[in-house]
């Protein structure tokens, strides 16, 4: 409920003003509410009493992004990999904020960051999207399979993988995945979309129009 955490936050900063954990907690929750500005803010409040929280450089880092600051977060994410070769988050980070400019670079650094860790489930889906969009489904099927073997619920690495499936020719596998994304993410447009293209696909057209007929309502 961030409307009611941001104004308590900001009350126990005004009263504590150099509490580290107040600010840390401000920090995320301006970030988690979308408030990068003041995010960026309340986290160089925090990192001047805790400057080697790297963590926090990170996350503000992807804030520097989100504000127009692209060069100061491709800054810091590099500080951080020099400082931390064989950590994945840094050359997961840096992918996110190379991505809009970049697919290539930020390919590579996804790979680089699972080479490292191969487990990270938010770069495999990342590496999914990428590689979707440089018109390498039977790549991005692969990293989408196991992330959402790893997520089974996360209605976006769902969707996803249900339109690979789509270009894959395999629409009952993507009826599969959308169903679960629908029960995961009811209204969301895309999903109810490409649901009712898998299930057109299968022969089950009345159920398919029953399913477009939503995006309708």
């Amino acid at each position: 409920n961030y409307p009611q955490a941001i104004p308590l936050l900001s009350e126990a900063r005004k009263q504590a003003p150099r509490d580290p954990d107040v600010l840390l907690v401000l920090a995320r929750t301006l970030d988690a509410a979308g408030y990068f500005r003041d995010a960026v803010l309340a986290y160089d409040d925090y990192l001047a009493l805790r400057p080697n929280d790297e963590a926090a450089r990170l996350d503000r880092a992807l804030d520097y992004a989100e504000t127009g600051r692209p060069d100061e977060a491709v800054a810091e994410l590099k500080r951080h990999i020099a400082r931390f070769p064989k950590r994945a988050d840094g050359y997961y980070r840096l992918a996110l904020v190379t991505e809009q400019r970049d697919l290539a670079a930020a390919l590579n650094l996804l790979n680089q960051a699972l080479a490292l860790e191969p487990g990270l489930v938010s770069a495999r889906y990342d590496r999914g999207i990428i590689l979707h969009t440089m018109a390498r489904p039977a790549d991005a099927v692969k990293d989408l399979e196991l992330a959402a073997a790893a997520e089974p619920d996360h209605p976006g690495i769902l969707s996803e993988l249900g339109k690979v499936y789509l270009e894959l020719k395999r629409p009952k596998d993507a009826e599969t995945v959308l169903r679960r994304a629908a029960q995961s993410a009811p209204d969301d447009r895309s999903v109810l979309m490409h649901l009712g293209r898998a299930l057109s696909e299968v022969g089950k057209d009345e159920e398919s129009r029953t399913v477009l007929a939503r995006l309708d309502s």
